[in-house]
């Protein structure tokens, strides 16, 4: 593309039939950069894409659940399952992080039972060989 072609595309804005600015909620006109991207690649690639606009309208307009209650178990099923691994997933960080806790934890309190013992004249606590002798 020349450079001419990267600004019209970069400041395409939507427009209606009339070809008047189509303007949001704070009277700022849209911009249309995406759409206008993908046609022009579409144009580069495919050539004119205009013909291809009814079959594509058609396709997606078939696109559409028969009854309302297929729709409620295709939203019922996925949302339960992504609600449900949110759900794991966090009870998994928790585990974790309540792991790294108490090993934490384990260790000062080892290093404060040492202290408290060598202050009273006794040695200081060591905990066990974790590795055990083969048999």
């Amino acid at each position: 593309l020349t450079t001419q072609q990267q600004t019209e595309i970069l400041e395409t804005i939507q427009v209606n039939e009339l070809k008047e600015p189509i303007l949001d909620s704070n009277n700022e006109t849209i911009e249309d950069t995406v759409p206008t991207l993908i046609y022009n690649i579409a144009k580069y690639f495919v050539g004119d894409p205009t013909y291809l606009k009814d079959r594509t309208t058609d396709q997606i307009s078939k696109l559409r659940c028969i009854k309302l209650q297929d729709f409620r178990w295709y939203n019922d099923t996925f949302m339960t399952l992504i609600s449900t691994i949110k759900k794991i997933g966090l009870e998994i960080c928790k585990d974790i992080k309540m792991s790294k806790q108490i090993k934490r934890d384990s260790k000062i309190y080892t290093k404060e039972l040492g202290e408290f013992c060598t202050q009273f004249g006794y040695e200081p606590f060591k905990p066990p060989p974790s590795k055990t002798e083969n048999l």
